[in-house]
């Protein structure tokens, strides 16, 4: 006769977030300190306008890291899924973050060597004996 190993839906769930909860304190010590970031970078003028995302980001890490520790210590399978789901956003954010950045700086690019300005620039540079 067989005897099959069969894991309960919570002892799956505490397998499946157990990564995730062993380093629920740098998960949690990372979305803390994006949270802060943000606040100092709301201080700035410039860096209002963009001092949202950061906040926003350390949230979401938070909440996913609350999330784990539930789904590890009750073996909630709906707060794992939370989780993952709030990660998931963190990393499409981040990635569209760098995407919009590449742009910009391939715009940058194309415009600097186009115009002559980094001609001048480097003119410039060179008259100072820099280069």
């Amino acid at each position: 006769m067989e005897t099959e190993n069969v894991i309960s839906r919570e002892e799956m769930v505490r397998i499946l977030s157990y990564p995730l909860y062993k380093n629920k304190g740098w998960i949690r010590f990372f979305g803390i300190i994006s949270i802060v970031y943000g606040v100092f970078t709301a201080i700035t003028i410039v860096g209002i306008v963009f001092a949202w995302l950061p906040i926003w980001l350390g949230v979401l890490v938070t909440g996913a890291v609350n999330k784990v520790e539930k789904a590890y210590i009750v073996g909630d399978q709906q707060a794992i899924v939370d989780a993952q789901n709030k990660l998931s956003t963190y990393f499409l954010i981040n990635a569209i973050v760098v995407l919009v950045g590449i742009i910009i700086l391939a715009i940058f690019l194309v415009v600097a060597f186009t115009t002559g300005f980094y001609h001048n620039m480097w003119n410039e540079m060179h008259s100072q004996g820099i280069y």
